[in-house]
């Protein structure tokens, strides 16, 4: 096994909201792996635990347009009238 497979295999990875509190966070967790990392499911932004805190990774500019995108089709999907439901006797 390489270096990097055993580091792989021993790192945490956690999926949550950006308001979620980070494991280990509140109480002071030393055992969680260094390069541990935290998905926030609302920002799409990735967190990686240095040993002592939660670090934010450099934006990703793909998931900052995805995130533009998203902000747009919601605007229209807002002024977008209802669709009439099908009628199963037609």
């Amino acid at each position: 096994m390489t270096s990097r497979g055993a580091l792989e295999g021993s790192i945490s990875r956690f999926i949550g909201l950006s308001t979620d509190d980070k494991p280990g966070s509140l109480r002071g967790d030393t055992k969680l792996p260094v390069g541990s990392s935290f998905f926030e499911t609302d920002t799409w932004r990735i967190a990686r635990y240095d040993g002592t805190l939660w670090r934010y990774e450099a934006e990703n500019p793909i998931l900052a347009e995805l995130q533009d995108i998203k902000v747009v089709l919601e605007a229209i999907r807002t002024r977008l009238p209802e669709p009439e439901p099908a009628n199963p006797f037609s």
